[in-house]
């Protein structure tokens, strides 16, 4: 992951940013950019969400591993229980976002847990969402810091936080 992590970077990246719409897209090749036209083009006026979803769209082999796939959809399961949501690919980190909306969130996320913030915070703040296939390939460059134990705990924790602390409001 680097000396900085996601989470950091990510929140820098949304401070620095210009214009209305926010793109993300994971630096290691895995994301194809000609797929932020799909991103971009599901961004209707009343959208402030767009999630690109390699589950409905087409994961290449190599892309992510069995455990992987398993925690992604476990943890995507649990948000759309607890939050009322419709997402198949909670960890992705391929989307299109207004920023004014973006900023507007207290984001504190230090690591990959920050895909899971944004998505509860829009969902508690009433977002609409939408979620469009893309293709996923096998990593291009870099290496993952992705620890799956150590992360896969802390996207669990911070969903169980945020419903409990929604209630607390």
């Amino acid at each position: 992951m680097g000396r900085t992590a996601r989470g950091s970077r990510s929140r820098a990246g949304i401070a620095a940013a210009r214009g209305e719409v926010a793109v993300f897209l994971d630096a290691d090749g895995q994301d194809p950019p000609e797929d932020i036209a799909l991103l971009l083009a599901a961004l209707a006026p009343d959208v402030d969400l767009v999630n690109g979803s390699k589950f409905t769209g087409t994961c290449l082999p190599g892309a992510i591993s069995p455990l992987n796939r398993l925690g992604n959809r476990s943890m995507s399961a649990l948000a759309n229980v607890l939050f009322g949501l419709a997402i198949t690919d909670s960890q992705s980190g391929f989307r299109a976002i207004r920023l004014e909306r973006l900023r507007a969130l207290r984001l504190e996320a230090r690591e990959y847990e920050i895909e899971t913030e944004v998505l509860l915070g829009g969902a508690l703040a009433g977002w609409r969402m939408v979620e469009v296939p893309v293709t996923r390939d096998r990593r291009g460059a870099g290496r993952s810091g992705f620890k799956r134990i150590r992360n896969g705990l802390r996207i669990l924790a911070l969903i169980l936080a945020t419903r409990v602390r929604s209630f607390a409001r």
